[in-house]
């Protein structure tokens, strides 16, 4: 009798501290760029006509890049192809499937972003470890056949777990 094990999809929003982060840096960014421009104004007597185009710029490039992080999101799907993985826009036309031919094993854990990885998004660890790091402090550690590992943070520990169980050994760490 063989066990069909369900299927799995998560999608995980930015990490809250991400979004705060980069309002941070526009704001202290816009205080700079402000403070720069106000120094050009009046070491120009107002007679320079882009002293508020580096600031504007440079606000403008901010904003697109918290913009583009702040509707980052992480798909997961475990299904019979096996683990697939997709972050745009890193994976702007495509996804990283991890077939289960390939996994030798499952460790559900906690996950250290900073600890392990030095911050959020794909990351690479020194070594033989890569990660898919981005909402969360708990996911699976796959370990492959190729002596390598991918670290995924989890949000639905519960539906992960009963999406991999019948598929590959799972071993639970939590």
């Amino acid at each position: 009798m063989q066990i069909c094990a369900m299927d799995f999809y998560e999608r995980q929003p930015a990490p809250k501290a991400v979004i705060y982060l980069f309002i941070g840096v526009i704001i202290i960014q816009a205080a700079v760029m402000l403070g720069v421009s106000w120094l050009m104004h009046v070491s120009s007597n107002g007679k320079e006509p882009l002293e508020f185009l580096p600031g504007t710029i440079g606000g403008g490039v901010t904003l697109v890049i918290m913009i583009a992080m702040w509707q980052t999101r992480l798909k997961i799907w475990i299904d019979e192809k096996g683990i697939r993985l997709r972050m745009p826009p890193f994976h702007l036309f495509s996804e990283r499937t991890i077939r289960w031919n390939e996994v030798e094993s499952v460790t559900i854990r906690k996950v250290s972003p900073f600890g392990e990885f030095g911050g959020w998004g794909i990351r690479w660890n020194l070594g033989k470890k890569m990660g898919y790091v981005w909402n969360g402090k708990q996911g699976i550690e796959l370990k492959l056949t190729s002596g390598k590992s991918v670290v995924v943070t989890i949000m639905d520990l519960q539906g992960a777990r009963q999406a991999l169980e019948g598929r590959v050994v799972v071993i639970d760490r939590m």
